[in-house]
């Protein structure tokens, strides 16, 4: 009913969208998970908003690093133990993740040949991604890439209410669940 008239038809907006049953967004929480979740979010989008795909990569890293300790420092590699916790499927996945992450960012080369890591070549030499990779590469970079932030952010909306000690423990409890043993279960936090 509308204007004290009764419609047969179906309100639709613009083109022709069909806005019933559409999806409701719902407001991040106010937790202190929430509110790194909201960062984190705004981060994000400033990084697929980047002018070229090395500024974006740089700041995808970023972000990455951001979500892994949002109050703290944390070295790459403790960075990317907590992320693959989190967001693992199976010890497999892990190992992927893992491995991945030492290309993305410091791969050493031969022992007396360069480092091949792509942000430490972009960082510490100057180089851009267009020159390292193909278009093909970076594109399946960018795909990992946004796995890795997007189902981290995912995993913090979840618990948006929640103070961070919920993730640390999400994070500790993932050894457990892949199986990590030795140094790879070290610094579970």
């Amino acid at each position: 009913i509308i204007g004290g008239k009764v419609l047969t038809h179906q309100v639709i907006a613009g083109i022709g969208l069909d806005l019933t049953g559409a999806p409701m967004v719902r407001p991040v929480g106010e937790g202190e998970v929430g509110s790194v979740a909201r960062h984190a979010l705004r981060l994000y989008s400033e990084a697929l908003e980047a002018a070229t795909d090395t500024s974006r990569f740089v700041q995808l890293l970023s972000l990455i690093e951001f979500l892994a300790a949002p109050e703290d420092y944390i070295a790459m590699k403790g960075a990317k133990r907590a992320i693959a916790r989190q967001i693992a499927r199976d010890q497999a996945d892990y190992h992927a993740i893992i491995d991945d992450f030492l290309y993305l960012t410091s791969e050493s080369g031969a022992a007396t040949g360069p480092n091949r890591g792509l942000r430490h070549n972009i960082v510490h030499l100057g180089k851009r991604l267009e020159d390292l990779t193909t278009r093909e590469e970076r594109a399946a970079i960018f795909r990992r890439l946004a796995r890795y932030a997007g189902a981290t952010i995912a995993g913090l909306l979840d618990h948006d209410g929640e103070d961070w000690s919920v993730i640390e423990a999400l994070r500790a409890a993932g050894v457990a669940r892949l199986g990590l043993t030795g140094d790879e279960a070290a610094h579970a936090g």
